[in-house]
């Protein structure tokens, strides 16, 4: 429930800043954020975090076979 409340309160006001800053430093596209590193490196921490449990799973699936089958 408080997550819904803080992404509903805090949703327009991250869309709004986004906007502002794609007009002030992306000349209206989002190409400009993609030349500074701390966005790479924030790509990076997002999408070791959407995969990362996906990949614990697999090998502790592996893990359990290989002590299972010896």
């Amino acid at each position: 429930m408080i997550a819904v409340v803080l992404g509903l309160v805090l949703g327009p006001i991250a869309d709004s800043e986004l906007m502002r800053a794609v007009e002030l430093y992306g000349s209206g596209t989002f190409a400009a954020f993609f030349t500074r590193p701390i966005f790479i490196i924030m790509i990076i921490v997002t999408v070791a975090a959407v995969v990362s449990p996906y990949m614990m799973k697999r090998v502790k699936k592996k893990r359990s076979d290989q002590n299972g089958s010896t």
